[in-house]
């Protein structure tokens, strides 16, 4: 009857805690599950929870609610009335993730039931000291989403056809979980509880490889936001910008002709300055991030043989769907790499091109050697970098570099992919080898080169 009254919520733990442990374990389990799915009224009652039952008996009834919630089918869920209840929040119920980026069509896709696993793991981080526990939730919930994802499980034909992961509403309600649901501070915390000494020692080495694990498959979705990014800027950025000087002045004489020529050469070279500032920008940070990740051995450090704390999760389970994300996503991340440095070594190729279209060759070499040199007006290094970056050869050498990751075997990267994969690679670093060749051929403009020594 409390149960079924929502003013009377606040006596439910003082009743049951009258009642037989496992017979009060039970009520409350089933009761907070299906019924308690507010933030507040989860507070009120974890509060009475610890006041009223004796010391563990909460953490033991939220890591059933979790498990459950968890484990529980989308057909269960309805059943019970629950699938929709909570909704997904408006806004971050922590801080949000620094530039998460909100796509309308994908927020729409997200399955409730996802939605109502998401803030069953929100139990576990009313309080900091069970963040061992939601770190344990947390990661099976993350790699349940990713290997229930449609990219994750399409076939590979060729990397011209290669999901990319864009437009997965698995992949981006992982995504939204780790920005609105999970805390801002959630591994730092997590770390600092494990080195206190209330912390029981034997769970030290289990914690630490659920946090290794978590900044894995936190790395892979920031990894991916930034392909995104580079993605939508450079199908944007376009290297060509239009050259139209006035002529109504050409009649005039040589002096306004010539005036009105260096106002439209001024404000061309301006737009082309912003245009391959903004791509190469994203370029370099999406490229950083994917590349860190594959050069880290994405993974492979995560020591799966260790037992969840508590039992929350079976090892074995936890192994075989750590390998199965290895299979999956490594080879994707791969070509995707591919795809950053490449593409935007055809972007900066297409951008000089566009300069060599419209004006002679003397002249093109000007304009880009003041494109150029304007980034060296500072004794920033990052100045110096971004000039190298704009050098297509960079970005193909930087292409081949990544065999290097591919085939290390630390990296355990090559064993995760198929002989079509490999087959596929090959082929495109035979391209990018002619690319390079062609490029280094065609040579460094000897103003360009001027302002590389800038």
């Amino acid at each position: 009857q409390l149960m079924g009254q929502k003013p009377l919520w606040e006596f439910t733990c003082l009743y049951a805690s009258l009642l037989p442990t496992d017979l009060a374990i039970n009520a409350c389990t089933e009761f907070w599950l299906v019924s308690v799915v507010q933030e507040e009224d989860r507070r009120m009652i974890l509060k009475h929870a610890r006041d009223n039952f004796r010391e563990g008996m909460d953490l033991v009834i939220l890591r059933n609610v979790v498990r459950s919630s968890i484990a529980m089918s989308a057909e269960d869920a309805d059943s019970l009335g629950i699938s929709s209840l909570p909704g997904l929040p408006d806004l971050p119920m922590f801080s949000a993730k620094k530039g998460e980026r909100l796509n309308p069509a994908l927020e729409d896709s997200i399955a409730h039931n996802d939605v109502r696993k998401m803030h069953s793991i929100r139990w576990l981080c009313i309080n900091d000291q069970h963040y061992a526990h939601a770190l344990v939730f947390s990661n099976m919930l993350l790699r349940k989403m990713l290997l229930e994802s449609a990219s994750l499980n399409a076939p590979f034909s060729s990397y011209d056809k290669l999901d990319d992961w864009t437009q997965d509403s698995k992949v981006y309600s992982a995504k939204v979980f780790l920005s609105r649901f999970i805390p801002a501070d959630f591994i730092r915390a997590t770390n600092d509880i494990i080195e206190s000494k209330s912390f029981h020692e034997i769970y030290k080495a289990t914690t630490e490889s659920f946090c290794v694990e978590h900044q894995a498959l936190v790395q892979l979705l920031d990894a991916h936001d930034s392909y995104e990014i580079w993605k939508e800027v450079i199908s944007q950025v376009s290297p060509c910008s239009t050259f139209a000087p006035d002529t109504r002045f050409e009649a005039n004489g040589t002096m306004e002709n010539e005036v009105a020529m260096n106002m439209e050469k001024m404000s061309y070279m301006k737009r082309k300055r912003q245009n391959v500032r903004k791509v190469l920008q994203v370029a370099s940070i999406a490229r950083d991030d994917i590349l860190r990740m594959l050069d880290g051995g994405w993974l492979s450090d995560v020591d799966t043989s260790v037992e969840a704390i508590s039992g929350d999760e079976d090892f074995s389970t936890r192994r075989e769907e750590v390998e199965l994300l290895r299979r999956s996503c490594l080879p994707t991340f791969v070509f995707l790499a591919f795809r950053i440095l490449y593409d935007t070594g055809l972007w900066i190729d297409e951008f000089v091109k566009d300069i060599k279209d419209i004006f002679d060759e003397e002249e093109g070499n000007i304009i880009l050697h003041r494109i150029y040199s304007a980034d060296c007006r500072t004794d920033g290094e990052g100045d110096k970098e971004m000039n190298t970056l704009l050098l297509s050869t960079t970005w193909y050498h930087d292409t081949l570099l990544l065999a290097n990751i591919v085939s290390s075997t630390s990296n355990g990267i090559v064993i995760n992919m198929t002989k079509e994969q490999v087959a596929e690679l090959q082929a495109k670093f035979a391209d990018t080898s002619i690319r390079l060749m062609l490029a280094v051929q065609e040579g460094v403009p000897k103003n360009y080169r001027n302002s590389l020594n800038c």
